[in-house]
């Protein structure tokens, strides 16, 4: 993934999720939207944030974190990774994984 200094939000395919998670990759997976949408279609050890704040206290700068959302029609990962990215190094997942 690029640096946290990258102005694009990176962009992780759902099959290069996918061999990183088989493979056991130490990455941190964090859905990006409500709770009700986290309880119907979440991914099996990921978290959740709800706001930036949250984001910016529950993920640590030196993990690979990867957010997603419900996919392409969704902006909330991008949105949160922009933010997110001054301070910590993510990607957002390229298509719907739920």
């Amino acid at each position: 993934m690029m640096s946290a200094k990258g102005q694009e939000t990176d962009l992780i395919g759902r099959e290069e999720l996918k061999e990183k998670l088989d493979q056991g990759d130490d990455l941190k997976l964090v859905m990006v939207l409500g709770e009700w949408e986290y309880r119907a279609k979440r991914i099996s050890g990921s978290l959740r944030v709800s706001t930036p704040q949250e984001g910016l206290e529950a993920l640590d700068p030196d993990e690979e974190i990867v957010l997603y959302d419900s996919g392409p029609s969704y902006p909330a990962s991008r949105m949160a990774c922009r933010f997110l990215k001054p301070k910590v190094t993510c990607g957002c997942v390229a298509t719907p994984l739920v």
